[in-house]
């Protein structure tokens, strides 16, 4: 008997024990407050160049030479790479010994356009002089003074002369023609060799950084692998994606509060600048771009964080944790569970319409603890 009352009063003991170890364990508590609050739509975000591309090829080819390396600044028409071109190099040689042949023909019959030419003015002063015989002949003839045979051999001399100087200018514009098109044609052959040759040398489209290289001198390229990438250097976007069921509420124009893993304690302002019209069906949600409005210094491609759209904003509002927001729109309270109404939520806080009050002490959820 005396056995049994020892462990009762021990097993007593251990309750309250237990009790009194539980009570220090208090879960965290707060209460509400006023404050200003935004309504935000919630995004990851990644910071991406404002301009960047990819670098490709025209033609095939080995790679003879790259100019550059990842993290080069660059302007544009700064040479990249080099492809080796040696068929295209023996083609614009060859375009260019045509054009000078072509030249030096052209030259070379100077002195037969020039012999055409006198023989040309020749003709024309024989043509003015047996225009003038025949026309005085026929007048004579007209008067009754000479003869027909006379007039007829006048206009003979006159339709040969013509005969001949339409002769000759022919031959001349049809030699000088042939002469100006094969040089023409050389030259123009040459145009489009070098402009072959330049596919084989490939230049920035743009100033900025190289942000990756994807090939190596030797190695092969084509039109369909990218060489590298290449970026502004000093403007970049913060580029999110928002889910279909928030897009409704975004509009352009709208402030973006941005963190970033890379300076935590910070919070930077931006703009909402673009919203892609197409909804991405793989994550039901659309791409949209902001600007900085002060970006940091220094920033880096890839960069990433968290984006909030600012949607709304009250003054005054009473408060609480999101975190203490319970299932089902609820918080748990010294007296229990009670049922509360929302307006405004964000990552931080939910804005409390009704239910509770600036005195009320609510309790962090046990899940949340």
């Amino acid at each position: 008997m005396e056995l049994l009352t020892r462990s009762a009063r021990w097993a007593t003991l251990l309750v309250i024990t237990i009790l009194l170890v539980g009570c220090n364990e208090e879960r965290d508590f707060t209460y509400p407050e006023f404050i200003q609050i935004n309504e935000a739509v919630y995004s990851n975000a990644i910071i991406l160049p404002e301009y960047e591309y990819q670098v490709f090829s025209p033609v095939n080819g080995l790679i003879e030479k790259v100019f550059i390396q990842e993290g080069d600044t660059v302007q544009a028409g700064d040479l990249l790479f080099k492809i080796k071109d040696d068929n295209v190099r023996l083609n614009s040689q060859s375009a260019a010994i045509d054009v000078a042949l072509a030249q030096a023909s052209l030259e070379s019959q100077n002195d037969l356009l020039d012999e055409l030419s006198k023989e040309i003015d020749n003709a024309q002063s024989k043509l003015s002089f047996d225009s003038i015989q025949f026309e005085r002949q026929s007048k004579l003839w007209a008067q009754q003074i000479g003869t027909r045979a006379e007039v007829d051999a006048k206009k003979l001399n006159y339709d040969t002369a013509k005969k001949q100087l339409t002769a000759l200018q022919s031959k001349y514009n049809r030699l000088k023609t042939e002469l100006t098109l094969a040089l023409d044609k050389s030259k123009k052959n040459l145009e489009k060799a070098r402009i072959n040759s330049d596919d084989f040398l490939i230049r920035s489209k743009i100033d900025g950084v190289v942000y990756g290289m994807f090939k190596e001198a030797g190695e092969s390229s084509n039109n369909a692998q990218a060489l590298a990438e290449i970026g502004s250097a000093d403007q970049f976007i913060i580029k999110m994606e928002v889910d279909e069921f928030d897009i409704s509420k975004i509009r352009l124009g709208q402030k973006i509060a941005l963190q970033m893993d890379a300076y935590q304690d910070k919070i930077f302002d931006g703009t909402l600048a673009i919203i892609y019209p197409k909804l991405n069906q793989a994550t039901k949600s659309f791409t949209v771009e902001g600007t900085f409005d002060n970006p940091p210094d220094p920033l880096y491609s890839g960069l990433n964080g968290e984006a909030n759209i600012i949607i709304g904003q009250k003054d005054s509002v009473l408060v609480i944790p999101t975190s203490y927001l319970g299932v089902g729109n609820t918080v748990q309270s010294d007296t229990g569970i009670i049922k509360v109404k929302t307006g405004i939520q964000n990552m931080n806080y939910t804005e409390i319409t009704e239910g509770i009050d600036a005195d009320t002490k609510i309790i962090m959820p046990e899940n949340e603890n």
